[in-house]
């Protein structure tokens, strides 16, 4: 039943976020869709987390927010 598949994708969702697993974000680069596959098999209680990266990995963006320093600058800063 889909009602129940999506109310127990909420439940799951909100308890990740009150444990500080997920955190919520309304809009960033570096964010990516988040979904719960609950397998059709009745009985086995299984939930599958998965994360999708191809919008984050499709970006292009060249720009680095943190780029790594030139080890000739970093060595002369330890003489």
């Amino acid at each position: 039943d889909i009602k129940e598949r999506k109310k127990v994708q909420e439940e799951l969702k909100t308890r990740l976020v009150e444990i500080k697993v997920l955190e919520p974000v309304s809009e960033s680069q570096w964010g990516s869709l988040m979904l719960f596959i609950i397998p059709k098999k009745e009985g086995t209680g299984t939930v599958r987390f998965i994360i999708d990266y191809r919008k984050m990995n499709q970006s292009g963006d060249s720009k680095k927010p943190y780029p790594l320093p030139r080890i000739g600058e970093t060595m002369q800063q330890l003489e």
